[in-house]
């Protein structure tokens, strides 16, 4: 039985980002996952150029973030939040509480009490929460391990 294309919301990770394009190929590597909406950037111009590379339908851009969170409820089977950490907190927490599955670029928090926060909205809403942490691949790191 082939498994299901989960679909994909981004929220940052623009054009204009140091690894949105980045997150995205990585994100379809294995077939599992399919970018569908996002609100990229809150600048307009960076946002919509970034969904006409990304492939992106039009109707399937916004310019807000709780817009799209609202908008995609029913579409999406998880969100990427690909914005600077001191943005994360208000947003994973968001989209827990409206039942996404969230996935966060590292670090998941900027303090202490944003992560106690985070982790409240995980289990209060028993939702599935995964950091990422790009750089465990990175060959240096590897090898400083080995040493």
């Amino acid at each position: 039985m082939p498994r299901k294309v989960l679909k994909l919301g981004f929220i940052g990770g623009g054009l204009n980002s140091a690894v949105g394009n980045t997150h995205r190929i990585s994100s379809q590597l294995d077939n599992r996952f399919i970018l569908e909406a996002g609100c990229f950037s809150r600048n307009y111009d960076i946002n919509h150029a970034t969904a006409v590379e990304y492939g992106i339908d039009p109707d399937k851009v916004y310019d807000n973030w709780r817009n799209m969170l609202k908008q995609e409820k029913n579409n999406l089977d998880a969100v990427c939040i690909l914005t600077p950490t001191s943005n994360h907190s208000e947003m994973v927490i968001e989209a827990l509480h409206l039942g996404y599955g969230v996935i966060c670029e590292k670090a998941m928090a900027a303090t202490y009490n944003d992560a106690v926060h985070i982790c409240e909205a995980v289990n209060h809403n028993k939702g599935f929460l995964a950091v990422t942490y790009n750089y465990t691949g990175y060959p240096m790191l590897r090898e400083l391990k080995k040493s």
